[in-house]
């Protein structure tokens, strides 16, 4: 068939298309014959032998996925098994019934950029598609991954909004699910994952994210993974696609029968008895060593050779020497090469010339081997200095990917060129949010550049971003010392990088606060005015400064932040009025805090920013909440339910305020589908911190109406997660549970365990002093110990007298949304209410005969 494949390409040479530079973008026409866009020839392979069962199985789940109900396959196996000659057979009748398909394979020899195997995905997927509603804003979000996308599907190339990193990478992963939505309007959808076992982390974090959402939608994924070793991460995703419903089979193939053997050598060579005996006694079952030995045969070699490798070393041996340096090139770069790669690294000529080795297949603009083992084979055979040299022509070859170019010149021992290309993919992972896969880059990069600042800062921000303080601080440090003093500007700039950083990810009020100090201070020492980097700075300053003082501590830097007289932007309107509520909410003045902060959440709606507009609707709520207008509060929720929908992290905070809300207006069944919804979200993140917050405040909902048995079951199994909650508190209401229950032993056991709890000045222990007494009140009750329960609820009542004389509503606000970064309307303390709680209780005790 390549021989046949090869002929056709020299018979249409003279119609190829003209020649494009190197480099050239997607589209445009390339040089040489055997690339040219109207000589796309598919190779098929050869016949499926002795696989009808495992067939059978997929059929099944195409079946399903065809009726509208997703479906997932693993199809695993030792190399050469036959793992994608079955998932082709698969496409090929899935395609017999109208489905669209995609597919990609994993970058088998290192460097792949991450989510490598999606960028290649979603150009294949793209090409066929309808273009997207107008309004749809998944193909912009997308671009973080593929930027040509956009201009695929007939959009104008868009900038992409800037949100925090958490919610980008949420928003991006929810486009991909609407993608796969999008594409099933009127058929159904198969995408296939080649060689998933050597796939980068974050393709198959997306991928997983995929499948746990395609239960009602048209979509069968299937994957091919060699077995051994296993990969965690796909037997994973297996698992948690079955906990959504989504219909599994992992098909392991087995070494094929003897028979079958030899009628697939049969169809493919016309070998004698002897031979065909030979054959079949070296596979050992493997249909791609049967195969490869078979044409061996077929060509003149005597006896199968006793491995793959020596195959393939007799098929390259009578090669040219621009056609073996071809097949080199394609070993080396460890995948398909592209059109424009072709041209930029080899003759047309060289390109036919080793097409008819027969270790080759040409189809839809690429080429490459036709199985990974016979590329592992080539590449296994070359010395090391020829390797460096293949290593840098494929480093230095236009068009390729940063990372992938980053790792050939370093395996080339071109250091010089590779610290650039380090950088470059490092900006390109952050892009895509593999924040993880940037701080690698950025590691490699300053390892190369120790001496220069730019990469340390940028290290020093990636791992902010990923809560990892030490290495932040450690990089910020070295790369101020990198700094010449006298470059004032950078060194403010450095500053206000390490503000924003404390302000966002690292979430330090003070540090934040103390990282702007030393950026204005830099600016004033050099005479500076910089008017944008000081207001930011001042605003950070600010921020921090009634964040962790009080109203008061702000008001010099609010008042030069004014005498600036900046351009109000969005952005900076909504930072100044952000600050400026807190100082409101920190002096009790909470009605005028409320109003401001629906303004902030207004300007974030009109910048297109939901996640600033998030902040002030559920802080609005909050307030309005505590203020007793709960309806007011209702309103507010349902604004930034309405506006967050599609980022499931700050969703799942919203959907807890209006919950919390719902259920102080005795609305408990609307409330609790909010807080399934919530755990819904959980699941669809697959984040066990957040199923056990979910389950926090399901549980703190279900004790305010009334329901024990779910509260205490509830409030369980979250703490034994790990969620952002006051732990000791989530203990003494579970406690108040179980006394209800009338578990006495096992609500004094919660409130040992309490105290063991760690407690930060955040966690209020005045209030959990509060709480513990009315736990031990509603303990000794359970018990039939009247006089202990009057005592304890006559300590908790004194408790939460002090506790509203103090008026400390707004401080503890401001504290718990630093401390556990979300609104803390769940853990509104209202000590007027909590003093009819007590009240009421007590009129029960004492209303009990002696």
């Amino acid at each position: 068939e390549t021989r046949a494949l090869a002929a056709s390409i020299r018979t249409a040479e003279s119609e190829a298309e003209p020649a494009a530079a190197p480099g050239a973008p997607a589209g445009a026409p390339f040089t040489g014959p055997v690339i040219a866009a109207d000589l796309v020839t598919r190779f098929d392979g050869p016949p499926l032998m002795g696989r009808d069962p495992e067939l059978r199985r997929l059929l099944a789940l195409w079946d399903r996925a065809r009726g509208g109900r997703g479906a997932l396959a693993v199809i695993g196996g030792e190399g050469g098994i036959g793992k994608t000659r079955l998932a082709r057979e698969l496409v090929a009748r899935a395609r017999e019934h109208g489905a669209r398909v995609a597919s990609c394979a994993a970058l088998d020899l290192g460097g792949a950029p991450p989510f490598g195997l999606w960028t290649e995905l979603l150009a294949e997927l793209a090409s066929g598609l309808d273009p997207p509603p107008a309004d749809a804003p998944w193909p912009e979000e997308l671009a973080r991954l593929a930027p040509a996308l956009p201009r695929r599907l007939g959009r104008a190339p868009a900038r992409t909004a800037d949100v925090a990193p958490e919610l980008a990478r949420a928003r991006m992963f929810e486009a991909v699910v609407e993608l796969a939505a999008h594409a099933t309007a009127g058929r159904p959808l198969v995408l296939v994952f080649d060689d998933v076992h050597v796939a980068d982390g974050p393709s198959i974090e997306l991928a997983a994210y995929l499948a746990r959402r395609i239960a009602d939608l048209p979509v069968l994924l299937v994957m091919t993974r060699r077995t051994t070793p296993r990969s965690d991460a796909v037997d994973a995703l297996l698992q948690a696609a079955r906990a959504r419903g989504v219909a599994t089979d992992e098909v392991d193939l087995e070494p094929l029968e003897r028979g079958d053997l030899e009628r697939l050598i049969g169809a493919v060579a016309g070998l004698d008895a002897l031979e065909r005996a030979r054959v079949v006694a070296v596979a050992d079952g493997n249909p791609l060593l049967a195969l490869e030995s078979a044409r061996a045969a077929t060509r003149g070699d005597r006896g199968p050779p006793s491995s793959l490798r020596g195959v393939v070393r007799a098929a390259v041996s009578g090669l040219s020497a621009p056609a073996r340096r071809t097949v080199e090139l394609a070993a080396v770069a460890g995948r398909d090469l592209e059109r424009a790669e072709l041209v930029a690294l080899a003759e047309p000529r060289a390109v036919l010339d080793a097409m008819d080795c027969g270790l080759f297949r040409s189809a839809d603009g690429r080429f490459g081997f036709r199985h990974a083992l016979l590329r592992d084979a080539v590449y296994a055979d070359l010395e090391d200095a020829r390797l460096r040299g293949l290593h840098e022509a494929l480093g230095e070859a236009p068009g390729l990917r940063a990372a992938e170019a980053a790792h050939h010149l370093r395996l080339a021992g071109r250091d010089d060129l590779a610290a650039g290309r380090l950088l470059q993919a490092a900006a390109e992972a952050t892009r895509a949010t593999a924040f993880q896969q940037a701080v690698a880059f950025l590691r490699e990069a300053v390892d190369l550049i120790p001496d220069d600042p730019a990469p340390r800062l940028e290290l020093a921000e990636a791992s902010a971003v990923l809560g990892d303080r030490a290495t932040s601080l450690a990089q910020l440090g070295a790369a101020l010392r990198l700094i010449d003093l006298g470059d004032v500007r950078a060194c403010a700039a450095a500053h206000m990088r390490a503000a924003r950083w404390f302000r966002g990810s690292l979430c330090d009020p003070a540090a934040a606060g103390a990282a702007a100090r030393r950026g204005l201070d830099a600016l004033d020492a050099g005479g500076l005015q910089q008017p944008d980097l000081r207001s930011e700075l001042l605003a950070v300053r600010a921020w921090s400064e009634v964040t962790v003082a009080g109203a008061d501590a702000a008001a010099g830097s609010l008042s030069a932040l004014r005498s600036l007289d900046l351009d109000p932007t969005p952005m900076r309107r909504h930072d100044v009025e952000t600050v400026q509520a807190y100082v409101l909410l920190a002096d009790g003045r909470l009605r005028e805090a409320e109003d401001l902060l629906v303004h902030t959440a207004e300007t974030g709606e009109r910048a297109g920013r939901p996640d600033m507009a998030y902040g002030g609707w559920a802080n609005a709520a909050c307030i309005a909440s505590a203020m007793g207008e709960l309806e007011r509060a209702l309103a507010y929720a349902e604004r930034g339910v309405a506006i967050v929908t599609g980022l499931p992290i700050v969703e799942f905070q919203m959907y807890g305020v209006r919950a919390y809300v719902l259920a102080r207006l005795g609305r408990a069944e609307a409330a609790r589908a909010d807080c399934d919804h919530q755990a819904e979200l959980a699941a669809r993140l697959g984040s066990s911190e957040l199923a056990a917050l979910a389950e926090h405040d399901a549980g703190l909902l279900a004790l305010l109406a009334g329901d024990a048995e779910r509260a205490q079951a509830l409030l369980g199994r979250a703490l034994l997660g790990d969620p952002p909650v006051q732990r000791a508190e989530a203990r003494l209401r579970r406690a108040e549970a179980l006394a209800r229950l009338g578990r006495a032993d096992d609500a004094d056991a919660e409130i040992r365990a309490a105290t063991m709890e760690r407690v930060r000045p955040s966690h209020r222990p005045a209030v959990l002093v509060a709480r513990m007494a009315f736990a031990q009140a509603l303990s000794a009750r359970a018990r039939g110990d009247r006089p202990m329960a009057e005592a304890r609820l006559r300590e908790s009542a004194g408790h939460w007298r002090r506790l509203a004389g103090e008026g400390s509503w707004a401080r503890d606000h401001l504290a718990s949304l630093v401390d556990l970064g979300r609104p803390p309307v769940t853990g509104v303390v209202d000590p007027a209410r909590e003093l009819e709680r007590v009240a009421a209780e007590l009129r029960e005790v004492q209303a009990v005969p002696t």
